[in-house]
């Protein structure tokens, strides 16, 4: 055989060894990586983890043991990620990722550990001084099997949010709580200080601050900032809202009418949508207007 012709063969072997192991890597995995992720209010929660399957045999207190502590799913260290602070079983917990421990129990309440698990080393290095939140979750029995194990995140409202994970026959859920309004009100602030300071921004101000029931004296101010950048029908109409939640209910009329002429005269997509909406906050301010009071008679 010439020395060329090992090359080629080398080459060959080489090329047949290398395709097997990509092949081999893309069987199926027994427990496969799954991530579930949820934004609750301006949180994106997020859980990574391996989930295992049933397949016929008993999980709990079996293959995962009772009263010792489990890494919430297989292959590796379980992970629960926070965008921002949020608090947990009333424990304030800082943002970033950590790892997810639980401990069954046969007969008592189930422990659940939020651990910084800096070497990511899961529970065999479990260090209890590495743990963020501490606390014990009741569980339901869930009548249909779970083949798999699977966790979800509901969100409740803008400030809470549930997690929940199921498996064989067992659920257990636990609630994460968000202070969403301090972060909106922290972001309307460097957005106003430092960065576009256009009618829609003070327009966005002024309304989460009316939404929210919050300084209506600083939303007025960021409302006429706003009319002053730019007239639109969009910002009259949050001023109307912030003088009838002053009970101003006659100039709140007027400026609503001026919101909906403002629209009439360019009419768009976004108008069209919130036209409704108008109309029907003057109707139901105009039986709080003043006798002297009295609609456009056309705009």
């Amino acid at each position: 055989m010439t020395k060329s012709n090992v090359l080629m063969s080398l080459c060959l072997l080489t090329l047949i060894f290398c395709s097997r192991n990509a092949a081999a890597q893309q069987l199926p995995q027994l427990s496969p990586a799954a991530s579930v992720s949820q934004i609750v209010g301006l949180t994106k929660i997020s859980i990574d983890y391996s989930a295992p399957a049933v397949k016929g045999r008993t999980v709990w207190g079996d293959l995962i043991p009772y009263n010792k502590l489990w890494r919430a799913g297989a292959n590796s260290p379980t992970k629960i990620t926070f965008s921002t602070d949020v608090a947990i079983n009333k424990t304030n917990v800082k943002a970033g990722t950590y790892s997810l421990f639980i401990k069954p129990m046969k007969d008592a309440p189930w422990t659940v550990y939020i651990n910084n698990d800096p070497k990511n080393e899961g529970v065999f290095a479990y260090n209890d001084k590495e743990d963020v939140a501490v606390f014990e979750v009741k569980t339901t029995f869930v009548v249909e099997t779970k083949e798999r194990l699977n966790y979800t995140i509901n969100t409740e409202n803008e400030n809470k949010g549930t997690i929940a994970m199921a498996w064989e026959h067992i659920k257990l859920a636990f609630e994460i709580e968000t202070n969403t309004k301090a972060i909106a009100e922290a972001n309307i602030q460097k957005m106003v200080a430092e960065a576009d300071r256009s009618w829609q921004t003070y327009n966005n101000a002024a309304r989460f601050y009316l939404e929210n029931n919050q300084d209506l004296d600083k939303a007025n101010e960021w409302i006429e900032k706003s009319i002053a950048n730019k007239k639109y029908f969009a910002n009259y109409w949050t001023k109307a809202r912030l003088l009838a939640k002053k009970n101003n209910f006659d100039q709140a009329l007027n400026t609503a009418y001026e919101a909906l002429a403002l629209g009439n005269e360019n009419p768009n997509e976004s108008f069209n949508n919130n036209k409704p909406l108008i109309e029907a906050d003057i109707k139901a301010w105009t039986p709080n207007a003043s006798k002297k009071w009295k609609a456009p008679l056309k705009r």
